[in-house]
């Protein structure tokens, strides 16, 4: 059984090897994007540009996440009740990295924030909330902030079964983390008049690290889906 359950986890990490190196390959997409703006950013080609061909990629990747984390899900089907009980939540993590891509790509919270000012502006909440929050587009972005706290910690200590998938998972995070950081950074920079500072750097990191948090969270989905796939070829 030793032995059986050693050949098993060499295949999976031949699995994990194949999902790095294309990872690896998708990311050399990244530096020609980096390399074509400093080049071209002056006829308005630029990384940190909303229209920018790399905030597409980042919505596709989240989409493609999406749809294996849908995946994970049809695979558990075949499992035990203990592993399986949790197996629903994939369709709430789908369904939350599919709405990240809508909102990567067509900017939903803000669209979101402004229908909310316009619902408190001029009513008997509006000193209240804005008390609390600058603009709608705050309570949305606190909103994802609570939902993705809850669902990493649901993720991490109750869904995931791969060692592999977690640590994937959780360096998406980190590098999510880094982009909100640069985004709050590029609002100071607003404030004090630099923001325009070219080149803008804090605009870079935050479009690159998103990208490649996105990019993350669909290997960390794929690793998982392979790690349950060996495990039922192999009946553990």
């Amino acid at each position: 059984m030793e032995t059986a359950n050693q050949a098993v986890r060499e295949h999976y990490n031949n699995i994990a090897k194949k999902i790095y190196m294309f990872l690896g390959a998708y990311w050399v997409l990244l530096l020609a994007f980096l390399f074509s703006d400093f080049i071209f950013h002056h006829i308005g080609y630029t990384i940190t540009a909303d229209e920018s061909p790399i905030n597409w990629f980042t919505a596709v990747d989240l989409v493609l996440a999406s749809f294996a984390a849908v995946m994970v899900f049809s695979e558990l089907s075949g499992f035990s009740l203990n592993r399986g009980k949790y197996k629903f939540l994939w369709i709430v993590i789908a369904s939350g990295l599919l709405w990240a891509a809508f909102d990567e790509q067509f900017e939903l919270h803000e669209k979101v924030g402004a229908i909310i000012d316009s619902w408190v502006s001029g009513s008997s909440l509006e000193l209240f909330f804005y008390r609390i929050f600058d603009e709608g587009e705050k309570l949305i972005i606190m909103l994802y902030a609570a939902g993705g706290i809850m669902m990493t910690f649901v993720f991490l200590f109750n869904m995931v079964s791969s060692k592999k998938a977690a640590k994937c998972f959780i360096t998406a995070i980190i590098f999510q983390v880094l982009a909100m950081l640069c985004d709050r950074f590029n609002v100071v920079f607003d404030i004090l008049g630099i923001y325009s500072k070219d080149p803008n750097y804090t605009g870079y990191i935050e479009e690159i690290s998103e990208f490649l948090s996105s990019s993350l969270f669909f290997g960390a989905m794929l690793l998982e889906y392979f790690w349950l796939r060996v495990l039922s070829k192999n009946k553990i």
